[in-house]
């Protein structure tokens, strides 16, 4: 076997360079390794795959601008990794405030503080009453964002799991208390939560049987 540090041609230099080019050295080494430079364009490609530490202005010019959607009155817009935030005017928005919009789409929600709270319902044909209509607070009081809204299955079919959020098409139990719990944080000059809510039922013959029924399977794909 040869002696491997006699063939080392490194092995005597404590740093030195590999590769060069015009506009500086690429690749180096020391004592503690490999050290290489990277172009400003993989270095951006990086920082927007990274995630964001605070809230930095968008690295990438106009694009906050040409992704959300025209016809919202926004301003200070900023890239948060797959997010856009922004103030903004917007209806139901209870004064100017701070919102968020996946850039995969989807609904404009409030970029509230805290964690996301959750409102969720369970029984009979009862507890799926709800009025048509979109809540008072459409940024701050979202269902799963599977368009089935805030009173869920009704024990026809099962929910599925998703990632997203969309306003609530109607007022039902939760959300009118979620409003009521928005409302008295305004009054009291909290910062306002942002609510989730669905209720799920079904048509048990037993008040029992909603623990093994559809309604309950429903419910456990909400909180997924």
């Amino acid at each position: 076997m040869p002696d491997t540090k006699d063939d080392d041609p490194f092995a005597a230099q404590p740093a030195g360079v590999i590769i060069s080019a015009p506009n500086g050295d690429v690749m180096r080494y020391d004592d503690t390794g490999l050290v290489m430079k990277l172009s400003d364009r993989v270095i951006k490609d990086i920082a927007q795959r990274l995630p964001q530490q605070g809230r930095t202005p968008a690295t990438r010019a106009g694009a906050p601008e040409a992704a959300l959607p025209a016809d919202i009155d926004a301003w200070d817009l900023r890239d948060e990794g797959d997010w856009i935030t922004f103030h903004a005017r917007m209806p139901g928005g209870h004064d100017q405030r701070r919102y968020r919009w996946h850039r995969g789409g989807g609904a404009v929600i409030a970029d509230a503080r805290g964690p996301l709270r959750a409102l969720l319902g369970i029984g009979g044909p009862r507890a799926a009453l709800a009025t048509p209509g979109a809540s008072t607070w459409p940024h701050h009081v979202l269902a799963p964002g599977d368009h089935i809204g805030a009173v869920g299955m009704a024990g026809d079919g099962r929910a599925e799991p998703t990632d997203r959020l969309l306003p609530v098409p109607e007022r039902s139990h939760e959300v009118l208390l979620a409003e009521a719990l928005l409302d008295a944080d305004r009054a009291a000059w909290r910062a306002p939560s942002l609510w989730y809510v669905r209720a799920e039922t079904d048509a048990p013959a037993r008040a029992a049987d909603l623990a093994t029924g559809a309604a309950a399977q429903n419910l456990d794909a909400a909180v997924a």
